[in-house]
């Protein structure tokens, strides 16, 4: 059966390197903007850790707290108390020191508890047979189309109080904004152009599985988590989501939706309308018979103290909302807020607790398991790995069993060949870095390959981004990646008399919204599949070249 290996002759195409990008970890605490205006209320959000920057409050009324000079605290009858810590309220509240429990550790979720947490928050969302239609993002590149959903969700928030604006008029708002956004410079036929429905985030929410994504031409499962990475890349990256607390950087909230606060309370809204209907960028009236003036007063708050710089308008919402729901400026001060703080602290570090029994602040953990998905082990690629034939190794060693003489059928030299690929693809996955073969050397840099020498995962990773258009694990255990393999030209003798090998392989044909592939078992992978190796496997091979070609540029979603 043994043929002799020939190199193959001519060029291995083979595009760039593929990128790699950490998600963002979740945790800690700050304040959430409510109302039309940004009022603040405390609120659980994550963080992101990052030492090398630190972004700027927003211009305008946001949870930022200043500590410039005019953030001092707003004159009144008594002198206000002291935070729960220090004094800051820019410092996080620290459990230990009034003596509760130590931090929520960090829980592991299995897919299972995704699941129904994801089916939970999906079906809490009302459906709506008229309008709700599934959102539509096209995009030419990931890149944009990360760019375009942002723009989405930050307009969906800076105009979420348009109550008395049409749904067809709110449209066209948008529409006419994303085209001043990214199609102005094109004309109506680019294929550069982004197309993006108007919509609302609960209906990106309910139809995150089914919505119509295209990019570049490209759809399915892999495309939706590389957009949804990109997405919080771009937004990590602007320096007005962010505020600073301590080493932190911690995500600033856009104002809620007033109806919701409406529902909640409208008691105090109906309190707090005269606030929330001033316009904060003038001066603050002081006229006793002045509605703002009569509220800021009876909040002990002296309104001529109050200026349109944001660091104080947020100070003052911040006072206001405390007298109104508490009635006192200070709510860490309140006894039943800081009742409340410890019983909740001390259920949240309860081992065991789940989402199902309350939301218990797990949100986080959640969080992680869905984004934190990058690929740790190979065996974990390995074991969703599944190749495909027509054929069948039993019927075919039956078949053999009962022939007449010494012929092999194709049939049988098929089911070898297709063993040789299995043995091929696991051994090139569990290799380190990039295979040390002059064709690949050519297209790496020397940094870059002994940068990558010992990256065990170097080629386990860029393999799941080319089946999948993710180097995302999915979530869930049903996925799999599926090779079909075919078989075409001679089984055997496919060395010409001359000594020329058979020429190069066909190319992997790859269906990334799907995860499938073609692998077509041509003269050409024949003459890589026969070439020895030893029994350590840890010399590159004309097949690990071959195959590496094709994973260094996982995202050009060539067949789709």
């Amino acid at each position: 059966m043994s043929t002799g290996c020939h190199p193959p002759r001519g060029q291995i195409s083979a595009p760039s390197a593929v990128e790699s990008t950490l998600p963002i970890p979740p945790g800690s605490s700050t304040t959430q903007p409510v109302g039309a205006t940004g009022l603040q209320v405390p609120s659980s959000t994550s963080v992101a850790r990052d030492h090398s920057r630190s972004p700027t409050p927003v211009s305008r009324v946001a949870l930022a707290q200043s500590s410039s000079s005019d953030s001092s605290e707003p004159p009144a009858k008594e002198a206000r108390v002291a935070g729960p810590a220090d004094g800051n309220l820019n410092d996080p509240i620290s459990p230990q020191a009034e003596g509760g429990p130590q931090p929520l550790a960090l829980l592991a979720k299995t897919a299972d508890d995704l699941k129904t947490w994801t089916a939970r928050v999906r079906s809490a969302i009302p459906y709506d047979l008229v309008t709700d239609r599934r959102p539509v993002l096209i995009a030419p590149s990931i890149q944009v189309a990360g760019e375009a959903l942002y723009f989405l969700v930050h307009w969906l928030f800076d105009h979420a109080d348009d109550d008395n604006v049409s749904p067809d008029l709110r449209e066209y708002r948008f529409t006419r904004a994303l085209d001043e956004r990214f199609n102005s410079q094109l004309s109506a036929n680019s294929p550069f152009r982004v197309e993006c429905t108007m919509t609302s985030l609960l209906r990106l929410i309910k139809h995150c599985d089914t919505w119509n994504l295209t990019v570049g031409g490209a759809v399915g499962e892999g495309v939706t988590r590389n957009l949804l990475r990109q997405t919080i890349q771009v937004a990590v990256q602007v320096p007005d989501l962010w505020q600073t607390r301590g080493s932190y950087s911690t995500i600033q909230f856009l104002p809620a939706d007033l109806a919701f606060l409406r529902l909640l309370s409208p008691e105090d809204v109906t309190t707090l309308l005269p606030w929330i209907s001033h316009n904060k960028s003038t001066s603050t009236p002081i006229d006793l018979t002045s509605n703002v003036a009569a509220l800021l007063m009876a909040a002990d708050i002296d309104p001529t103290w109050v200026s349109t710089s944001a660091s104080r308008i947020i100070q003052t919402e911040l006072h206001l909302v405390s007298h109104t729901l508490f009635g006192l400026k200070d709510i860490y001060q309140e006894q039943d807020f800081i009742a409340f703080r410890q019983g909740m602290t001390s259920v949240l570090t309860t081992p065991g607790n789940t989402l199902d029994m309350i939301f218990f602040a797990q949100a986080r953990n959640y969080l992680a398991a869905m984004y934190n998905r990058r690929l740790e082990n190979v065996d974990v690629l390995l074991q969703h790995i599944e190749f495909r034939s027509s054929l069948n190794a039993e019927t075919v060693a039956t078949e053999m069993q009962y022939s007449d003489g010494d012929q092999v059928s194709e049939a049988c030299w098929d089911i070898h060949y297709e063993h040789l690929v299995e043995e091929k693809f696991k051994r090139y996955l569990r290799g380190s870095g990039h295979p040390d073969h002059w064709f690949i050397r050519s297209m790496v840099s020397e940094d870059e390959f002994n940068a990558a020498r010992n990256d065990s995962l170097l080629r386990a990773r860029s393999f799941l981004q080319l089946m999948t258009g993710s180097d995302l694990v999915p979530s869930g255990n049903e996925w799999k990646i599926i090779i079909f393999m075919h078989h075409k030209g001679k089984r055997e003798s496919f060395v010409s008399p001359d000594g020329q090998g058979p020429g190069d392989p066909a190319r992997l044909h790859i269906h990334a919204c799907f995860a499938h592939g073609d692998l077509i078992v041509d003269e050409g992978l024949r003459n890589l599949l026969i070439e020895p190796s030893s029994a350590e496997g840890k010399e590159p091979l004309l097949f690990d070249s071959w195959l590496h070609a094709a994973v260094m540029d996982p995202n050009d979603f060539n067949s789709i």
